[in-house]
């Protein structure tokens, strides 16, 4: 086919000095070289973790069966690397056919050890690939254009996926050799130091097919590559397919570089009814810096694979700069290692949207928020898997919240604002600490990681919730209990007030401070100021008043039958102060008798007040309003500087004061309605969004000016 017509890739500064038989050496050799030394060091992890074991249980003797044979591995671990660097060598072994099984296991039977083995590797390879998903898709793609050199037929295996860097592992690592536990343990650790290696590894990787000219080839391309050569027994086929004279033009959107005068495809469109998102991402672009003209549009998956290296390294700080930034810098330092040139290629607009709507939104988290360093430094690891989520997901802002934002939201709950002081807030700083790394280390597409992290989050934050409900009940029980108490007792001295102010006997003096005065409390507790009963003590306290003043006028007709007429309230009265029978009778004679007496002496009368500490809960205004509602949570500033995050739990229905507890439901502060006010005004109290962290900055970035 004329190159005039079909323009191939652009050949790398290595295309035409490296063969394709070299190629696939290098790589073999580079890779195994990048990855063979995970094995002394998954050894070592191992043996680290069993004597931390082994100091913790010094009487378990598994631990120090493993330990020995541990050090036995470490010793030969020489050995082990020969058996790795063999099986891991045999997936190149004829490539781009696919490998035949090795002489010494081609009629094998499967043994339950190896089964076992295949079952325990199964899973972290399923980890490992789910992790570089992405990258190893580009790897994918360039590998079917070098094997349309090699003159393969069918498409490709991948000889530097997981499944082979795995499976060579469990083979220096037999299972006759290694018991089930230790080998099970020894997978933990490869695991942990093989991830840590794949994502440089699957960079130089990319790098190398990129410089040698390889860039994607799709399904449709590498079938036209198959079909449009002759068989490969002739002389010159498809070792010439990609010199300059005969290149084969890439399909529309399967390449990464731009073909000249072809048509771009139109940029992948949300859907219309995900209104909010698709106005957030509008607004971005109005305020984001402008992409250059001359630079094509990065497609999504090379965008992904970016994500899927970029999130396995180390996250700065995202207070150093603006969060959008930061994400272009390093998004254009891993693409030049993938081989896309940021000269040339930029994110397409909407990546670039949903860059810059990220950025903004962990931005304003950071700036509204009291974190602690170590929150910071989890938080500064999210921008990346919600950044891949905001690329796949349109409806991830839309009402109600999914699953990702519900997990951010109580992320950020339970970081701000928490110093770490008590049991309870180390436990909860803690869980967040957990959740988001799990995160950070395990979302690479597949959105049941924010299901199950929310339903982690619930699951142990519900009973510590209910525990600190029930706590915070009871104090705010308590203070009600007390003020109501207070209020009773305050109302109670101004009526004993009233009835005090004319001379009288000091035995009806007695019995208006003692038990009509109790009395009068107990009526206001259980039946309230304007029950019936309240009344009725009322009236008996001004009747005994009169009774008095009848009785000083010697009107011993109207003492007498006005003390007929109050003996059974008078009886219930005594009574009702804890006196029985008997003595109520006797307290009564004494009155009647005394009474009885025109002449008997009177006095001023005086009386220690009941309220304590002076200060009537009902003097003040429950309704006077606060800008804060029960439930939400408040962050105060302590005497330190550090910053406590408190909730308002309950308001005085009396005399509005406002209970703050903390995060186990303790009572922190009991403040008025001014007091709070003042305390909102100079900033030793500040109010968070009632809705949740999240939501509040997404308001926020909706009402950003231009």
């Amino acid at each position: 086919m004329p190159s005039s017509q079909h323009p191939g890739p652009p050949a790398g500064p290595r295309a035409a000095s490296v063969a394709p038989a070299q190629l696939l050496e290098q790589l073999e050799q580079g890779m195994a070289g990048r990855l063979q030394p995970t094995l002394a060091a998954t050894l070592q992890a191992a043996a680290r973790e069993l004597e931390a074991r082994r100091a913790a249980e010094p009487a378990a003797d598994r631990l120090a069966d493993q330990l020995t044979g541990l050090r036995i591995l470490s010793r030969y671990v020489g050995v082990s690397e020969r058996r790795w660097r063999k099986w891991f060598a045999r997936g190149f072994n004829g490539w781009p056919q696919p490998p035949r099984p090795m002489a010494d296991d081609a009629y094998a039977l499967v043994s339950d050890d190896e089964l076992q083995s295949q079952l325990v590797g199964q899973p972290v390879i399923e980890a490992l690939e789910r992790r570089f998903s992405d990258p190893l898709d580009v790897i994918d793609k360039r590998l079917w254009s070098l094997a349309a050199q090699l003159g393969g037929q069918v498409r490709p295996h991948n000889p530097v996926a997981p499944r082979h860097v795995v499976e060579a592992f469990l083979h220096a690592f037999p299972a006759t050799e290694v018991d089930a536990p230790l080998r099970a343990g020894l997978l933990r650790h490869f695991e942990r130091s093989v991830a840590a290696c794949l994502g440089d590894a699957y960079a130089w990787c990319n790098t190398l097919l990129s410089e040698a000219g390889h860039s994607l080839v799709g399904t449709g391309d590498y079938a036209l590559l198959m079909a449009g050569q002759p068989p490969s027994g002739n002389g010159g086929g498809k070792a010439d397919l990609w010199a300059e004279h005969n290149a084969l033009a890439p399909a529309a959107g399967s390449t990464w570089r731009e073909q000249p005068g072809h048509k771009r495809p139109a940029p992948r469109r949300t859907p219309s009814d995900a209104v909010r998102g698709n106005a957030l991402r509008q607004r971005m672009r109005g305020l984001r810096p402008p992409s250059p003209a001359e630079r094509r549009a990065m497609r999504l998956e090379e965008f992904l694979a970016v994500l899927s290296l970029l999130q396995g390294e180390p996250a700065p700080a995202l207070a150093t700069e603006g969060c959008a930034q930061r994400l272009r810098v390093r998004l254009a330092e891993v693409a030049a290692r993938l081989g896309i040139d940021p000269a040339t290629a930029a994110p397409a607009p909407e990546q670039d949207d949903a860059v810059e709507l990220v950025g903004r939104l962990f931005d304003d988290l950071v700036a509204s928020h009291a974190l602690s360093d170590q929150a910071a430094a989890r938080l500064s690891r999210l921008p990346l898997p919600y950044l891949r989520l905001a690329l796949t997901d349109p409806y991830l802002f839309e009402r109600p919240p999914s699953p990702a934002l519900g997990v951010l939201d109580r992320l950020l709950r339970l970081w701000d604002a928490n110093p770490c002081r008590s049991g309870a807030e180390t436990e909860l700083h803690e869980l967040a600490d957990a959740v988001a790394d799990d995160i950070a280390e395990h979302f690479h597409g597949d959105e049941q990681v924010f299901a199950r992290a929310l339903e982690q989050l619930e699951q142990v934050l519900e009973p510590l919730q209910r525990r600190a409900a029930v706590a915070e009940r009871r104090v705010g029980q308590a203070i009600e209990g007390r003020e109501r108490l207070q209020a009773a007792r305050a109302e109670a001295d101004r009526h004993l007030a009233e009835r005090l102010r004319a001379p009288m006997l000091d035995r009806v003096g007695g019995f208006l401070r003692e038990q009509w005065r109790q009395a009068l409390v107990q009526a206001w507790l259980r039946d309230g100021a304007q029950s019936q009963r309240y009344a009725d003590l009322l009236a008996l306290g001004e009747a005994v008043v009169r009774i008095d003043a009848d009785a000083a006028h010697a009107r011993g007709h109207a003492v007498a039958d006005a003390l007929l007429a109050l003996e059974a309230p008078l009886r219930a009265c005594y009574v009702a102060c804890g006196l029985d029978e008997g003595g109520s009778q006797v307290l009564l004679a004494q009155l009647v008798a005394e009474l009885a007496n025109p002449d008997a002496p009177r006095s001023p009368q005086r009386f220690e007040p009941l309220l304590e500490g002076g200060h009537d809960p009902a003097a003040g205004n429950p309704d006077e309003p606060v800008p804060a509602t029960v439930g939400q949570r408040v962050v105060r500033t302590l005497d330190d500087g550090s910053a406590q995050a408190l909730r308002l739990a309950w308001r005085s229905p009396l005399g509005g004061d406002l209970l703050l507890v903390n995060a186990h439901g303790g009572r922190e502060l009991l403040l008025g309605a001014r007091e709070f006010a003042r305390m909102l005004e100079t900033g030793r109290l500040r109010l968070r969004a009632a809705d949740g962290p999240v939501e509040d900055a997404l308001r926020r970035l909706e009402a950003a000016p231009d």
